[in-house]
């Protein structure tokens, strides 16, 4: 049978007509069950290039998309999904990487380095090997921003150290609409070890632990506090000594090395008078207007003029 159509008689013309209809069905019916079946389990959900030491990767499903782009020292990494995106840049040996978090409500960022081999110095002022690990983390939300910094060293093995195993410092910082507040800690053996800490609100000044104030003077306002200690911590003033009481007391206390407070010298507020007391005894009560001498008064060595003598007053 020849293939030239122009060859063929009418049943030849008629066959081939059949055979072509015959193959049109076929094609249109697995045509049809491709676009029937076609779904994304037909298709990966994974793209990867790659070119010399350079990686590109991108995943997509249902959940989210994730994109990771990497080379021989550097990877960075973004993952989107419907509440959240988290962007991460590092190095291979996670010694550096910054991340950052954003959902609907807050917004978070870490950055973090590691370092081997630094020395810094123990309490005695001698210097030791260690590891150190050093992380910022910034915090914002619609009520404040909260801000950390932070320090650890890790001993070194057979370092001789008068820290324990586990050393450093954190400060925090709090910003919110009704105030400030700010803390400065140590950290030893894995616990803090002191700290100080500084608020600050419309109506106020607080701080905690150890404040030391630079200036010649404070001027102005009204200082209150217990106590006055000097530098030292061996003298000490106190004054409305009673808790609660609305007296005027005012007390001198020396302070021995085991931190024993003696009252050496006192004034006592009576109300109607006053007390001076010396090393614990009273020895002259004052209304403003009489003053009266209690106990012994020794004037030996001194010269005393300009008063009649009662007939009352004793000498011994």
């Amino acid at each position: 049978m020849s293939n030239d159509i122009n060859k063929m008689d009418f049943k030849q013309l008629r066959n081939e007509v059949q055979y072509l209809r015959d193959e049109l069905a076929i094609f249109k019916r697995k045509y049809e069950d491709i676009i029937y079946n076609l779904d994304n389990d037909n298709f990966s959900s994974k793209l990867i290039r790659e070119k010399n030491d350079m990686k590109t990767e991108i995943e997509v499903n249902a959940e989210g998309i994730k994109t990771k782009v990497s080379n021989e020292e550097f990877e960075s990494t973004k993952t989107q999904l419907a509440n959240q995106i988290t962007s991460e840049v590092k190095n291979v040996n996670d010694t550096l990487s910054s991340r950052i978090t954003q959902t609907a409500n807050s917004i978070e960022s870490t950055v973090k380095s590691v370092v081997d081999d630094v020395y810094i110095k123990d309490k005695l002022g001698n210097e030791y090997l260690t590891d150190a690990t050093f992380r910022s983390n910034l915090q914002q939300d619609s009520y404040g921003i909260y801000a950390t910094v932070e320090s650890n060293y890790e001993t070194k093995a057979n370092a001789n150290s008068n820290y324990g195993s586990l050393i450093g410092s954190i400060s925090n910082v709090s910003v919110k609409a009704n105030g400030i507040s700010s803390r400065v800690a140590d950290i030893e053996g894995g616990e803090f070890n002191g700290y100080t800490l500084f608020e600050q609100t419309a109506s106020k000044f607080s701080f905690t632990g150890n404040v030391e104030i630079s200036g010649s003077a404070i001027v102005g306002g009204i200082i209150t506090g217990a106590a006055l200690q000097n530098a030292t911590g061996t003298t000490q003033i106190v004054l409305g000594h009673e808790t609660g009481s609305t007296v005027g007391d005012m007390l001198l206390n020396r302070i021995d090395s085991a931190g024993n407070e003696q009252t050496i010298f006192s004034v006592i507020d009576n109300w109607q008078s006053i007390d001076l007391v010396g090393m614990g005894s009273t020895f002259l009560t004052a209304t403003g207007t009489v003053a009266k001498p209690k106990g012994t008064w020794d004037f030996e060595g001194a010269k005393v003029e300009g008063f009649e003598v009662s007939a009352t007053a004793v000498f011994g």
